[in-house]
């Protein structure tokens, strides 16, 4: 066998391999969740319901493990954080729907925490005045979060603001970084996720002006900010940051990876669109555990019956990684 062949016959095994389907974890019903977020110290996914008030999470060190209920009663909880063993949560605006948003009243967001550790636990109000809250990311002595203001016709963004919330002793707010929108000009959209990781910020935004998505990094040390990447054409609803690489799915396309540590960093696909019997899955939302575990949050829409049913897929991640791998090498 020449060293061509044995060459090409390897990279053919890896990524055949890494092209496989991921395996179906868990079923989480029919009801449309707003955010997930993975609390990597118990393997615990939680799953916000923001139309019906309230929270649960499912223990993924399992498969098919039935979701409990954390809290309920909850007005419109948009995004919430999980920090050693306390749950952070928002309350939105009154008046706040989903997309666009419907004339939602101003400075009536309010930040919550509940202690996990203590069975019946009730919620306690951090932070009041918050001005339609949509995003929450956050460590154990600060909080990020996201405001906006709304074109009330057409629904649209006018302002976002990124701010850092002090959460010890008294809770103060300090400005990160604000965008503007011109009125009744569609330029962007809100960040659709933030995600902390050490003193890094990543967040992204899809601009209707230039049609592209932007990635940015802000560092939270030297208070700088910039766009990392930008994909023409593609508009990501969910990403994860996992040892240096972003991983990133635009609904229903093909789930693909950039590097951190370039800014020229070309995405990879990482694996191909992928069907679940008759059904068309839609990426959701990304996690990864401490094991290099991938969960993707997906909805999944049964042409045949009508139906959408949210699932859980799991990648093995070193799948994803061999393909990036070579494809750089």
């Amino acid at each position: 066998m020449t060293t061509f062949t044995l060459f090409l016959a390897i990279f053919l095994a890896i990524f055949t391999k890494a092209q496989q389907n991921p395996t179906l974890y868990n079923t989480l019903g029919t009801t449309w969740a707003n955010n997930t977020y993975l609390d990597k110290a118990t393997n615990d996914l939680y799953i916000c319901y923001t139309q019906d008030g309230f929270i649960t999470k499912v223990n993924l060190n399992a498969a098919n493990l039935a979701q409990t209920t954390v809290i309920s009663g909850l007005t419109l909880p948009v995004d919430m954080t999980v920090v050693n063993n306390r749950l952070y949560f928002i309350e939105g605006a009154s008046g706040v729907d989903s997309t666009p948003m419907q004339n939602p009243i101003p400075n009536t967001g309010k930040l919550y925490s509940l202690d996990l550790s203590v069975s019946g636990a009730t919620k306690q109000l951090l932070m009041s005045g918050l001005n339609t809250p949509l995003k929450l990311e956050g460590s154990s002595t600060y909080m990020i979060i996201d405001e906006n203001t709304f074109d009330s016709t057409t629904g649209e963004i006018l302002t976002e603001q990124v701010s850092k919330l002090n959460l010890s002793g008294t809770p103060s707010k300090t400005l990160l970084m604000s965008r503007t929108n011109t009125a009744g000009v569609t330029n962007q959209k809100s960040f659709e996720k933030l995600v902390l990781v050490g003193d890094k910020l990543y967040a992204n935004s899809f601009y209707y002006t230039d049609i592209q998505s932007h990635f940015y990094e802000y560092n939270l040390l030297n208070n700088n900010y910039n766009v990392t990447h930008t994909m023409l054409s593609n508009h990501p609803f969910a990403f994860a940051v996992n040892q240096n690489k972003i991983y990133y799915s635009t609904g229903s396309g093909s789930p693909k990876s950039f590097s951190l540590l370039f800014n020229s960093s070309t995405p990879v696909q990482i694996t191909a669109p992928f069907t679940y019997n008759s059904e068309q899955i839609y990426f959701e939302d990304w996690h990864f555990d401490n094991n290099n575990n991938a969960y993707i949050y997906t909805s999944g829409f049964d042409f045949n019956t009508n139906i959408e049913t949210m699932k859980l897929f799991k990648y093995n991640a070193t799948q994803l990684l061999s393909t990036i791998e070579l494809t750089k090498s």
